[in-house]
């Protein structure tokens, strides 16, 4: 009678199962706040890699680890956050270069909303 050949668990198989004993959590538990099913998790534990990644991205928020360390261990590397304007323009110095600005969250100024509000009471 042919064995199984026992295979290799994934990385993320086992820190998945690592962290259900650090946090003392049941993949019950784990299931219904994540909504993965259970034998969905015990499918995991087991060895098997993952294929819903947005099952494995809540499943990193309810641990919260990051998707990366959950699959493969380790954190990404992050970019150094890029100097502000006011950073650059504080100390006075002047900047020979190339500037890189990404908009995040625009904020109307007050004025430019009451010189509007102003003009459309006035017709």
């Amino acid at each position: 009678m042919a064995r199984k050949k026992k295979t290799e668990r994934s990385t993320f198989s086992k820190i998945f199962e690592q962290l259900l004993e650090e946090k003392n959590l049941s993949l019950s538990t784990v299931s219904s706040k994540t909504g993965v099913p259970r034998t969905t998790l015990q499918y995991w534990v087991t060895g098997n890699n993952p294929e819903d990644y947005t099952a494995v991205k809540r499943l990193a928020e309810f641990l919260n680890v990051s998707l990366s360390f959950l699959l493969t261990g380790s954190e990404e590397k992050t970019k150094e956050s890029p100097t502000s304007l006011a950073e650059m323009f504080e100390h006075g110095s002047t900047f020979d270069g190339v500037v890189q600005i990404k908009l995040t969250h625009l904020i109307p100024r007050d004025d430019k909303r009451k010189e509007k509000g102003e003009s459309n009471e006035s017709s």
